[in-house]
């Protein structure tokens, strides 16, 4: 049985804490932290889960009964706490993306690779049905040698979506931020990076 240390109790955690909870014979949320422990009490209480809240990570990173932590505070802190639970002995799921710069994302693989542990990076998509399928042709040869892809994705989210609470870099409370969401509903890949917001624009941020 796997011990479970959910970090960051914002907007993206319930997606966690769900999917743990659909494989309740296998793992086990044991703490969920917040720099806002009310916070994380709630989640625990919304969904009825047998853990502990705390405030700082750290200190549950000293827990021999935590196998895995899901990392799911703003990107800005990915690395930091990635690269502490992995030195912990910790396997990591961080939420995309997974870090604020490619150094960073480059040390955070080479702790998971001294480590001997897992680390995962959310990019749920990959795993969606035609995604799997698609895979599944190319890597079988049917399609024969691929020399050219593109992909034209048709999501649309609300101006709701896009209204999201940060944290302040300096921890002087929070501020309200409004991201108006592009004129088309569809992207085509590949992208200018740097016209399209980098990695935080491409992938989103999630509410601290």
């Amino acid at each position: 049985m796997l011990g479970v240390a959910v970090i960051g109790a914002g907007a993206i955690s319930p997606a966690h804490i769900r999917a743990y909870l659909a494989f309740a014979d296998r793992c086990k949320i044991t703490v969920v932290c917040d720099l806002n422990e009310e916070k994380a009490r709630q989640k625990i209480a919304e969904y009825n889960l047998a853990a502990e809240a705390c405030a700082d990570y750290r200190e549950l990173l000293k827990r021999e009964d935590i196998h895995l932590v899901s990392v799911c505070t703003p990107p800005y802190t990915h690395a930091t706490i990635t690269l502490d639970a992995l030195r912990a002995g910790k396997h990591v799921i961080v939420e995309k993306p997974m870090a604020s710069s490619l150094e960073e994302c480059d040390a955070m693989i080479d702790a998971a690779n001294r480590s001997g542990k897992v680390l995962s990076v959310i990019a749920q998509n990959r795993f969606t049905t035609p995604m799997m399928k698609l895979k599944a042709v190319l890597d079988s040869g049917l399609a024969g040698p691929v020399v050219h892809a593109q992909v034209d994705s048709f999501w649309w989210r609300g101006i709701s979506y896009y209204d999201f609470v940060v944290a302040g870099h300096l921890g002087e409370g929070r501020r309200r931020m409004h991201i108006e969401p592009c004129g088309a509903s569809h992207r085509h890949f590949p992208v200018d990076e740097r016209a399209a917001g980098g990695n935080h624009g491409g992938h989103g941020q999630h509410e601290p």
